[in-house]
């Protein structure tokens, strides 16, 4: 091939690689509001950290709140003075990074197991519903995922590289750990320690540990990862200590802080069905895809071992979320790049496993139709196209992939086309019918509309009212105080869910207007001042 030719195809290959990451994670990024409870209360630290100068310190409402530490607070504010406050700069670490694990998944799965299976886990990470998702959302959990792909990439250079040369690689390893650790916490460097421990204690190499390269990569971590924590102890001391150490970090592993989650037994089951939801549409290869690669080789074990602990560490852990399986996505994506990859090359298991995936994931893809589609009649009758251009995007591209299935690099390329379609229809069909019932942008624009009132949330839990009102509305669950406000000279208007109207409307309120499922009343000062306004 001329050297023209090679250009040219090279190009070829940058454009197709950009159109395709715009599609998935940066087309409609600023397009949706952002959705209650957990988007708003992030773009809240973000603009409070912006207009308050302050990048050391977190404060929601004004007040310290200690949830996360700020490097996702940092980047997306960073965003912010550059493009201007919106939903677009909220949401842009999470996209951008969101490509960075891409990268660094196919520069992981090439170093261990060559390039087409480099090619292969990069098309399985970035089309995988959780990885979506996550690069859409205003939240820490992409940009966490990045660090630790990073630290997973380096830690297995450092292994293979002879030499002095393995001592950057460690130190990189730390950097991201350390990274990582000013993006989510301590669980960070904690479950990378206890991978790491396990992979080297697998390979009979824990000697390794004693070591300069070991010392190294530790104080580099600390480096980087503590001054933020000393700081924070130095300026708040109990504090930061009550707060983020106990608890958003132990509390949440020793006891659940969401009412979904009960702590039962059978909350300890919950991890893996989750992952295996969220790694859709490819987790119908993941359990063979493990099969084929236990024992495989060094590198291999690590992808296994890295799986294995953060499934155990969440499914042990009282508090659970489904993007806690976020974190293993990476190895998974490798595994079953890899196994792909082997089915190609023509061998037996691994093609028998790819069968075995796509009938599986065609009987999946029926079943997600049929029940998005029974869903969006009784919830949200106008999303019925876009449910059933979804489901179709799933069981097309695996009905597609079976009709080809000699040919394996077309089951990735047309399973990942499908799950292009999934997420662009729910981003520009889906969810504009849906958000104004998960978001408080729309009922929050008209209460801003009106002359100066107080705003009173009851039995109400919608960070966006802050976000999008610029004032942080008084929380209410007394019915007895509801109608003192009802009855007070002050002008008031209160926001509640359609449950609850009737303990406002039997006060005496006056409805005003609502969104979705939620109502804005009024009392009778407002209703007078309204009145005397309008009268000549």
């Amino acid at each position: 091939m001329s050297d023209s030719k090679k250009i040219i195809s090279c190009l070829r290959y940058i454009v197709l690689i950009a159109v395709g990451f715009y599609a998935l994670y940066f087309a409609g990024l600023g397009a949706n509001p952002l959705m209650d409870p957990d988007e708003p209360i992030y773009g809240q630290f973000v603009k409070e950290m912006v207009t308050s100068g302050d990048w050391l310190t977190p404060r929601y409402g004004g007040q310290l709140w200690f949830d996360k530490p700020p490097m996702y607070y940092w980047l997306a504010s960073s965003a912010v003075k550059t493009f201007g406050l919106s939903e677009f700069s909220v949401r842009l670490p999470s996209a951008v990074c969101a490509v960075g694990i891409v990268m660094m998944v196919f520069l992981l799965a090439s170093h261990n197991f060559g390039r087409r299976t480099g090619v292969f886990a990069a098309l399985v990470m970035a089309t995988t519903l959780m990885q979506l998702v996550m690069s859409h959302a205003a939240a820490t959990d992409a940009v966490m995922v990045f660090f630790i792909t990073v630290a997973l990439y380096t830690y297995q250079r450092w292994l293979d590289e002879p030499g002095h040369k393995r001592l950057g690689w460690l130190a990189a390893c730390g950097a991201a750990t350390g990274l990582g650790m000013l993006t989510k916490g301590p669980v960070v460097p904690l479950l990378l320690m206890i991978a790491f421990f396990v992979h080297l204690w697998w390979i009979g190499s824990l000697r390794k540990l004693i070591s300069t390269d070991a010392v190294l990569g530790v104080m580099t971590a600390l480096a980087i990862g503590l001054p933020w924590y000393v700081a924070m102890y130095i300026m708040h001391s109990r504090a930061f200590v009550d707060g983020f150490i106990i608890t958003n970090n132990l509390a949440r592993f020793a006891k659940p802080l969401h009412k979904s989650q009960t702590g039962h037994w059978y909350s300890y089951l919950r991890t893996l069905p989750i992952m295996l939801a969220f790694f859709l549409p490819w987790s119908v290869f993941l359990p063979q895809a493990i099969k084929t690669n236990w024992r495989k080789d060094n590198s291999a074990k690590l992808l296994i071992v890295w799986l294995g602990v953060v499934i155990l560490f969440f499914s042990i852990s009282k508090t659970q979320n489904f993007t806690y399986t976020y974190p293993a996505f990476p190895a998974a994506a490798i595994l079953v790049g890899e196994m792909l990859n082997r089915a190609a090359k023509g061998e037996r298991k691994s093609v028998r496993g790819v069968t075995v995936g796509q009938w599986a994931g065609l009987g999946i893809g029926l079943l997600l139709g049929a029940t998005m589609l029974i869903f969006a009649q009784q919830r949200f009758p106008k999303a019925i196209l876009p449910a059933v251009i979804m489901g179709a995007s799933i069981t097309l591209a695996f009905a597609v992939s079976l009709a080809r299935r000699s040919r394996i690099a077309e089951t990735v390329w047309t399973t990942s086309i499908g799950m292009a379609i999934f997420v662009l229809a729910l981003i520009f069909v889906a969810m504009p019918i849906v958000s104004p019932h998960k978001s408080t942008k729309y009922i929050a624009h008209r209460i801003y509309a009106l002359p100066s009132v107080d705003v009173v949330a009851f039995n109400l839990w919608k960070p966006g009212l802050l976000y999008y009102l610029d004032e942080k509305p008084t929380d209410v669950t007394d019915t007895a105080k509801i109608r003192r406000l009802l009855s007070s000279s002050v002008p008031t208007v209160i926001v509640c869910n359609e449950r609850d109207e009737r303990d406002v409307e039997h006060n005496g309120a006056s409805e005003l207007f609502g969104v979705a499922d939620l109502d804005v009343y009024a009392n009778s000062a407002y209703m007078r001042k309204q009145s005397q306004s309008a009268s000549p």
